[in-house]
């Protein structure tokens, strides 16, 4: 079943800025390593959590203007997502986050009749004299202000209604790799550091892996890797790689 069109993320953990368009499916995510397939799935997942209802405002003045006075009437919620530290571009949490998507209307119609249609005639879509904002659009957008750890609808969408958020979660199932964490029934980190690596040896590692794996591998800095983002090294941990990072380490070493 194909419910997303298109779907853009900024500044979502390893993520700075992608749109993905004209999607077909989710299924299959074909990528070089640590270019951040996993993120992608990651955010597919976290909307899954997903929470509509009045109590939840909108960024735009016009939008949450109009929510207030209409809600009960006309059935308008807002929409809410909270944020991890971890889901913060390279965690750092005073960071502006954007989420956006466009759903398939076809198909949502297909799922609750007639919904997205009163939706669409409640916001003004019929006579866009009416609308309550010229910014509204069918792409839900979502952003949180900045050092806020929760994103909000940016504006009103027809697609915000509860009905319809409750069948995107029905729609995805998420299932995390089963990521290689350790070698020899050790973690990364304890079976480098038993490993003694001289100073040398280590910059023969770093070379390795920013040849083979990612370009972007700096350095390291106490068992951890420094992978160079915006000129800026970001310090990670080795098990929060990707599988073909884990399985070099283990093979080089």
């Amino acid at each position: 079943m194909i419910i997303f069109e298109s779907l853009e993320i900024e500044r979502f953990r390893n993520i700075k800025h992608a749109r993905f368009e004209d999607l077909r499916d989710l299924n299959i995510i074909i990528g070089p390593n640590n270019c951040g397939k996993t993120n992608l799935l990651e955010v597919i997942s976290r909307i899954t959590e997903l929470s509509c209802g009045v109590a939840y405002p909108y960024i735009c003045e016009e939008c949450q203007k109009f929510k207030a006075e209409l809600a009960h009437t006309l059935n308008i919620k807002g929409i809410y997502l909270s944020l991890k530290t971890e889901d913060f571009y390279l965690r750092n949490t005073g960071q502006e986050m954007k989420l956006s998507f466009l759903l398939s209307q076809v198909e949502i119609t297909r799922l609750v009749p007639r919904v997205l249609e009163k939706q669409r005639e409640n916001l003004g879509f019929k006579d866009g004299s009416q609308m309550p904002c010229r910014s509204i659009k069918s792409e839900i957008v979502m952003r949180n202000e900045k050092g806020n750890s929760v994103l909000y609808g940016e504006h009103l969408s027809p697609f915000i209604h509860e009905d319809i958020i409750q069948e995107i979660k029905n729609a995805l199932i998420y299932c995390p790799e089963g990521r290689l964490q350790s070698y020899k029934e050790k973690g990364f980190a304890e079976y480098v550091k038993e490993r003694k690596l001289s100073g040398t040896q280590k910059r023969r590692w770093i070379d390795f892996l920013s040849r083979v794996i990612d370009p972007r591998i700096d350095d390291e800095r106490y068992e951890n890797l420094l992978i160079k983002l915006d000129g800026e090294n970001f310090e990670t941990e080795i098990s929060k790689q990707g599988s073909g990072v884990s399985k070099c380490i283990s093979r080089r070493n």
